[in-house]
C-alpha cells in the first residue's frame, strides 16, 4: 500500500539522501558564514561550490564507466 506523498525508496536510500542533504546544507552554511565574516569572498565561495559540483560529476561519471566495464 502506498502512503500519500511517501517516496518509493527503501529506508536506507532515504536515510542516505537525508545524510547527503544535511552534509550539503552544512557546507553551504559554512561557506555563507565565512563570507559573512569576511574570511572569504562570495566569488571564492561560489568557485568552491562550482569546483565541488564539477568533481562530483566527474566522480559519478568515472563510477558509471567503471560499472559499465564490469558488466
Amino acid at each position: 500500500a502506498l502512503i500519500a506523498g511517501a517516496p518509493l525508496q527503501p529506508a536506507s536510500a532515504a536515510d542516505e539522501r537525508q545524510a547527503l542533504d544535511e552534509l550539503r546544507n552544512t557546507v553551504i552554511n559554512l561557506l555563507e558564514a565565512l563570507v559573512e565574516q569576511g574570511v572569504m569572498t562570495r566569488e571564492k565561495a561560489a568557485d568552491l561550490g562550482r569546483a565541488a559540483q564539477e568533481k562530483a560529476t566527474a566522480d559519478a561519471d568515472a563510477v558509471a564507466r567503471r560499472d559499465e566495464g564490469a558488466i
